[in-house]
């Protein structure tokens, strides 16, 4: 038999993925972004400063809009798959 009271807060939520905000915003942080990516956050500061992943720059701050984000990660995904091919 289920015995519902014996379940704790944690044995009822969805496991955390660490590499994906849990949340709806429509912009990343550059640490969100360094870990979803698995890079050192210089690394992704300075990926984001030569423009190789999209960023808006606001009062000083970068932002990376979310639907601009996976739209390049796709597209990046796209351009290896045609550079394997291609080999």
């Amino acid at each position: 038999m289920f015995n519902a009271t014996a379940l704790t807060k944690t044995d009822t939520e969805a496991p955390a993925d660490t590499h994906q905000p849990a949340r709806s915003a429509a912009t990343y942080t550059v640490k969100e972004v360094a870990s979803m990516l698995r890079l050192s956050l210089g690394g992704t500061y300075q990926a984001i400063r030569a423009g190789e992943i999209p960023a808006k720059r606001i009062r000083g701050r970068w932002i990376v809009p979310v639907h601009r984000f996976h739209a390049w990660l796709d597209a990046q995904d796209d351009d290896a798959a045609a550079g394997h091919l291609a080999a």
